[in-house]
């Protein structure tokens, strides 16, 4: 009651004339004549909200000249003599007594107030309701994880309704197979699509969402003299959107985060998490374009143009809260994918600045209101995630330098960390090199993490590769520098769990496949493991040479690498006796083959060509359990013979990462094979888009 009987004295008042201080209070209260007319006007209220809606002025009016004001009684005395009625001035005309409000008047507008306090409570619920649903929804998902590693434990079969999820939400994407491969409009990347289950999360999310800013509104129709019905739908559904708005920012900060648990519980990858972060934020954003149209319809309809403006520039929270909007759609503007896709760097060092200033202005904006609740929250989500990254920095290696070297377009990266380091499979850790950009740092798979040396792969590419690539080369293949560790991160899929495991990788997509076949093989179980490995040139292969010598004695693993790229090297390798004989006492063996008799090969006529190339599909080179094909793979046809091999009752996960073509071509293939029940398939996949 005391709110509503304050905000309906200040609106009635502030209406009139006062030296056209309009609705900035300060400017108000230099004029005597208003604070005169408030008193009279909450002399209606009841005696505590009368003393309540007095102090806030005495408190607002404190740094001008009125501060030093008389008491209540007797600036209500003297306004009572000199006042005049409501009905016998106009609002525009320039006061010199003060108003006497009617009652009936003021209790008309003191329950639009009312309504606008009880909207405002309903919204910081429903905002409390929303957050809830994505811990409804982990809870959903950590529920279906661990059931699933308990029937893999139980070795039992998925039941007919399960595999029906599987098949038609969990695995596919939204349309067709297309999920990784961006969408593209006249050769223009829009983005990425999102799976069916997380399209179908976000709809509900966003539905529900909306449908709390704009149904049941509390209208008060007999107030329509007053505070128009218009007026108060933009009032309400301002308040309401602004509410939610504030706190759907949590969850935008949390799936930002580097240190959520979320991935861990739940299972998610970080595409997944991407997903929901980017969708939190645009619908965060949306609620805030409809408070700001809505409060600024709200504002033009009572007092016009001037009005609008002086709400806006000489109140400090609002002023704050419109920089906070401008920042919010500038980092929705330079976080579509075309800009983060050429210009990652870039974006990430100005998604992270915007951020911070965004979340400044948004906590001054809202510091008078209930919603700063919210922002303390953010606050404290962020300062844990900064703290947790700076734990794990400090027992990472803040020391000691990485051993570099190149090997064929990739820098090889050996850290030994202060602190015991233990990786499971499948995680990746950010790695900060000081020499380049020491305040960014770059997610990179863990290769392997043996004795207590983490072995990282990092591609050349632009920005901190090529550098880190370039240096050393310029150090002659000898090269050493201060790298730190951040990590790990990620979620490990149990593949230890399943009978069969099909590997899928893609270029660098090996380092996370090696390190689940470094991890199975290791633990020394009788499970059945395909690794398949595409490449453009042979000498990709040395990348993981030392891990593939590792894992080729393991009896129950087959390895089947594919040469997509360069007739030449096809020729070389097929050409060399050693290989034809399969007398290679190690892969380096193959895969070092002299190339100086390169160009002859080429030059000789095509049908030699072509004829190497049909014994290189016919005859592969072997070299152990380890087979090179020259072409590219037909993912489907692997998918679906692994599929059709296993027996029944067993159990298969498959894993891909790699280039999207690849992911989404088994993607789509393992849903085609979710067409029974008779062995158990999963699919588990990590690629960044």
């Amino acid at each position: 009651m005391s709110l509503a009987c304050r905000g309906a004295c200040l609106f009635l008042t502030q209406s009139y004339n006062y030296d056209g201080c309009g609705q900035n209070l300060l400017l108000c209260c230099e004029s005597s004549i208003f604070v005169q007319s408030y008193a009279l006007c909450i002399s209606y209220c009841d005696a505590t909200a009368k003393l309540s809606a007095w102090d806030y002025v005495k408190k607002s009016c404190g740094l001008v000249s009125c501060a030093s004001m008389p008491g209540y009684e007797k600036i209500y005395g003297a306004a009572l003599e000199a006042s005049v009625n409501e009905t016998s001035i106009l609002k525009s005309q320039q006061l010199s007594s003060p108003v006497r409000i009617s009652q009936e008047i003021f209790d008309l507008t003191k329950d639009v107030y009312i309504n606008e306090q009880r909207t405002i409570t309903v919204a910081v619920r429903i905002s409390v309701a929303l957050i809830f649903f994505w811990i409804f929804l982990g809870t959903i998902a950590l529920a279906w994880r661990r059931n699933a590693i308990r029937t893999l434990k139980k070795r039992s079969l998925p039941t007919f309704f399960e595999v029906w999820i599987q098949r038609r939400l969990i695995t596919p994407s939204l349309f067709k197979s297309q999920h990784y491969e961006p969408l593209m409009i006249y050769k223009f990347p829009l983005g990425i699509l999102p799976l069916r289950w997380e399209a179908m999360v976000c709809t509900i999310y966003m539905t529900l969402n909306f449908i709390a800013i704009f149904a049941s509104l509390p209208i008060v129709h007999s107030s329509d003299g007053v505070i128009s019905i218009t007026s108060q739908r933009c009032l309400f559904i301002a308040k309401r959107s602004g509410v939610i708005a504030v706190a759907m920012i949590i969850p935008t900060i949390q799936f930002a985060g580097r240190n959520t648990t979320v991935s861990r519980l739940t299972g998610w990858d970080l595409e997944t998490i991407k997903v929901f972060h980017k969708s939190a934020a645009r619908i965060c954003f949306a609620d805030s374009l409809i408070h700001t149209f809505a409060i600024s319809f709200y504002l033009l309809m009572q007092g016009g143009y001037s009005q609008l403006t002086q709400t806006v520039v000489y109140m400090e929270p609002n002023f704050f809260g419109v920089i906070a909007f401008i920042v919010f759609g500038i980092i929705i503007l330079q976080s579509l994918y075309v800009f983060r896709r050429l210009f990652f760097e870039i974006f990430h060092l100005a998604h992270l600045i915007l951020a911070i200033i965004f979340i400044v202005c948004v906590y001054v904006h809202v510091s008078q209101f209930s919603s700063h609740k919210f922002m303390i929250i953010v606050a404290i989500i962020v300062v844990a995630d900064f703290a947790m990254r700076m734990i794990r920095i400090l027992f990472g290696s803040l020391s000691r330098k990485a051993i570099l070297k190149t090997n064929a377009s990739v820098t090889n990266i050996l850290v030994k960390p202060l602190a015991n380091f233990t990786c499971k499979p499948g995680l990746y850790a950010y790695l900060y090199v000081l020499r380049f950009n020491f305040w960014q740092s770059h997610p990179f798979s863990v290769v392997e993490a043996r004795d207590n040396t983490c072995t990282f792969i990092a591609k050349s590419k632009n920005g901190m590769t090529a550098k880190l690539y370039r240096y050393v080369v310029d150090n002659n293949n000898k090269a050493q520098a201060r790298i730190w560790i951040e990590g790990p991160y990620g979620c490990s899929y149990p593949l230890e769990l399943y009978d069969q495991v099909l590997l899928l990788s893609g270029g660098a997509g090996i380092t996370a496949s090696i390190s689940y076949a470094l991890h199975l093989t290791r633990l020394g179980l009788k499970k059945k493991i395909s690794l398949h490995w595409v490449v453009r040139t042979i000498e990709q292969i040395h990348w993981i040479q030392e891990q593939l010598e590792d894992i080729k004695s393991y009896p129950f693993i087959d390895i089947d690498i594919y040469i997509s790229k360069y007739l030449a090297e096809r020729v070389s390798i097929l050409t060399d006796e050693s290989c034809l004989n399969n007398d290679a006492a190690s892969i380096s063996t193959c895969i070092t083959a002299s190339m100086d008799n390169r160009d002859d090969h080429c030059n000789r006529s095509m049908e030699h060509c072509n004829a190497l190339d049909i014994k290189a599909s016919n005859a592969t080179l072997t070299a152990d359990n380890i087979i090179f094909h020259y072409q590219k793979p037909e993912i489907e046809k692997v998918v679906w013979q692994t599929v059709m091999n296993a027996p029944d009752g067993a159990s298969l996960a498959v894993f891909t990462c790699g280039p999207s073509g690849l992911v989404d071509q088994a993607r789509s293939t393992v849903v085609d094979c979710l067409t029974t029940n008779r062995l158990r398939l999963d699919y588990y996949e990590t690629a960044y888009s």
